[in-house]
């Protein structure tokens, strides 16, 4: 299923409004992508990639690999690459990057360095 427009326009709504809304309340944590990551839209139409959700039990560099090669279909857009990338997570993993330190990752080969340690 892919993404309407309606999803599409209140999607960038969302992301659009995050650093600005999490970097001025103290009771929120700050995304850890850069604003210029957080400012682009998501192509409309974009559809989820048919991946298995990585949850740390199998080799991180193949989950890279099937994630790029997934993206690539679609995109090698690095900024469109960070921001999908989090929906290819679970489990702790997603709880790892959701503790990224906040503006940390500019672009898709720091997030594949900082995912790779």
């Amino acid at each position: 299923m892919g993404i309407t427009p309606s999803m599409h326009s209140q999607y960038c709504k969302w992301l659009k409004s995050l650093p600005y809304a999490l970097s001025n309340r103290a009771d929120y944590v700050s995304t850890s992508f850069v604003d210029p990551i957080m400012e682009i839209d998501i192509p409309l139409g974009w559809k989820s990639l048919n991946l298995e959700r990585y949850d740390g039990t199998i080799d991180p560099d193949k989950h890279l690999d099937a994630f790029q090669t997934q993206a690539n279909l679609y995109t090698n857009n690095d900024v469109i690459l960070c921001c999908v990338f989090p929906s290819s997570l679970k489990g702790a993993t997603l709880t790892w990057h959701g503790g990224l330190p906040p503006r940390s990752i500019n672009n898709f080969d720091t997030l594949i360095e900082r995912f790779s340690v």
